[in-house]
């Protein structure tokens, strides 16, 4: 919408080849908007149905994203190595393999804990 309200602006027209629309008439400024409306209320609907599964899914206790990388073992292995003052999270996170950032982070909160 905003791209064909800077067009008209502009005094340019919006023409789309694979529908009978064309900005210049009433009539394909009205099948442009209708269009309009249908695309923001299917975005709406989408959004909606998206938070109410998030929703549904929390109810029993499940949570999305990315299950953990690190389990219980490498956490007891990463612990055991950051008791030593002389090894950083950084090379924790190298020795078992995490050399990502989010790794070194992990290892630090554990660090921490």
């Amino acid at each position: 919408m905003e791209t064909a309200e800077d067009l008209a602006k502009r005094e340019n027209r919006l023409r789309v080849l694979t529908q009978a629309i064309d900005t210049t008439s009433p009539g394909g400024r009205l099948v442009f908007h209708v269009f309009a409306a249908v695309a923001e209320l299917e975005r709406e609907l989408i959004l909606e149905r998206t938070h109410a599964g998030l929703a549904q899914a929390k109810a029993p206790g499940r949570c999305g994203g990315r299950k953990p990388a690190t389990g219980p073992v490498e956490i007891k292995r990463a612990k055991a190595m950051l008791a030593d003052p002389t090894i950083t999270a950084e090379e924790v996170a190298q020795q078992l393999g995490g050399s990502h950032r989010r790794s070194t982070g992990t290892y630090q909160a554990v660090a921490a804990s």
